[in-house]
């Protein structure tokens, strides 16, 4: 079960990437029409940036924690291996 909604997660994280990207070109592109052209570029621009980064964050997070738990499970490996002896 875990691993299904680990899939799932990494799945709706990209939908939820490309929809964030969407919604921020819109904005820029409503921005870029109604207020000011230079805005609505700086819209865009950054907060695609920041979809980006963040995302790239979370996926590091999801990361670390995997490795952290393979690294425990080792380890508990190794002092079951030394109780033994």
């Amino acid at each position: 079960m875990k691993d299904l909604i680990l899939g799932m997660g990494e799945k709706l994280l990209n939908i939820s990437v490309f929809i964030g990207i969407i919604i921020v070109v819109f904005t820029g592109l409503g921005t870029m029409f109604n207020q000011s052209f230079f805005y609505g570029f700086l819209i865009m621009l950054i907060g695609s940036i920041a979809i980006v980064i963040s995302t790239y964050f979370i996926y590091l997070l999801i990361d670390i924690r995997d490795k952290s738990t393979k690294t425990n499970e080792l380890l508990s490996k190794i002092v079951e291996k030394d109780k033994s002896l």
